[in-house]
């Protein structure tokens, strides 16, 4: 009689040190999954900043530079003026010639303006699609990580009725010693 009865309390002791365990390894697993999904979350925030920031810093480039070449235009005009004033039989004699020259100077500045709008363009539309191809990575771990929550319930389920059954297990036993006596 007492031997089976310290049968069942060693038995007892080892399904709960057991269960212990099992609780403390699946708290641990939720413990790295939060911080897991904290971690994706702050590398997800950084990623936008970083590429927002990058976006602000070309931009504000791009702006410098069309202010300079305004800048150089409108410098490149007055001198031009000045010289019109202080030269103009100068300048009658080769005005055919000048404003083929201007017009030429011109139309390679605006084409250069226009090229630096269309590669500040194209970069912008880059970082978008580098963000939205963050953001659909982001989503598939997200659901990784549902699936996995969704496993460590279905393991705690699992590990309910093993202790359930080893439980009934132990309960008959006991009946069983009990007759027996």
């Amino acid at each position: 009689g007492r031997q089976g009865r310290d049968r069942v309390s060693v038995a007892t002791e080892r399904i709960l040190r057991m269960e212990r365990a099992m609780k403390k390894r699946t708290e641990d697993v939720r413990g790295e999954i939060d911080s897991f999904r904290t971690e994706l979350g702050e590398r997800d925030t950084r990623a936008r900043e970083e590429a927002a920031q990058r976006q602000r810093d070309l931009e504000a480039r791009t702006d410098r530079g069309i202010a300079e070449v305004r800048g150089d235009l409108e410098r490149f005009s007055e001198g031009v003026r000045g010289s019109i004033a202080k030269e103009r039989e100068l300048i009658q004699r080769t005005t055919v010639d000048l404003e083929r020259r201007l017009s030429d100077k011109v139309g390679g500045l605006v084409a250069l303006l226009e090229s630096v709008q269309r590669t500040a363009l194209e970069s912008s539309n880059r970082v978008d699609q580098r963000l939205k191809m963050g953001e659909e990575r982001f989503e598939q771990i997200r659901w990784d990580v549902s699936r996995l929550d969704g496993r460590l319930t279905e393991m705690k389920a699992k590990e309910d009725e093993f202790r359930a059954s080893v439980l009934e297990d132990i309960s008959a036993l006991e009946q069983l010693m009990h007759r027996q006596r």
